[in-house]
């Protein structure tokens, strides 16, 4: 299902690292990084095209190498692997799942919600966003950390509207 895609930079990952919120050209496809606070890691995980970190709130965001989307029945499987890692969610809370287009008009599937891990309880979001013959897959997760109500409603606020902006970015 995976297409090889060559990441092309538009700028060196230097310059991309800069600070400031806005859009990251990642060649074939652009994102857009909610705020200032978010950095691109010199170094991606393995089977990620470039991973972003947060320390406030502590969020990982991850682009994935482009799929084909041609034919049907392979957006169709993207869209799968998607559904795959929602379903996979231990104990999810809170969820919101979208299917329409992006603010940039494309066919987008999103979902996003709270869950309890080993280490304590987080945010996850994917999206799967189609671009003519390619499929992006973007994950977001954040970390609770605050104790208190107050702060944990804080913290939520900012995962949803974050993991919104990035999740629905894809253009």
């Amino acid at each position: 299902m995976r297409d090889s895609f060559a990441l092309v930079l538009a700028r060196s990952r230097q310059q991309e690292a800069l600070h400031g919120p806005g859009v990251r050209n990642r060649g074939d496809f652009e994102v857009t990084v909610p705020t200032e606070n978010w950095r691109l890691k010199p170094e991606s995980s393995p089977g990620y095209c470039a991973e972003f970190v947060c320390s406030r709130p502590a969020i990982l965001a991850y682009i994935e190498p482009a799929y084909r989307a041609e034919p049907e029945t392979e957006y169709e499987k993207a869209l799968s692997l998607g559904r795959k890692l929602r379903d996979g969610l231990p104990v999810p809370s809170d969820t919101h799942e979208f299917r329409g287009s992006n603010r940039h008009g494309h066919d987008y599937w999103a979902f996003w919600g709270d869950a309890k891990g080993d280490d304590g309880p987080f945010f996850f979001g994917v999206s799967i966003t189609r671009l003519g013959s390619r499929v992006v897959l973007l994950k977001f997760e954040g970390q609770y950390r605050m104790i208190g109500e107050n702060g944990r409603a804080l913290e939520s606020h900012a995962f949803r509207s974050q993991a919104d902006l990035f999740l629905g970015s894809v253009n």
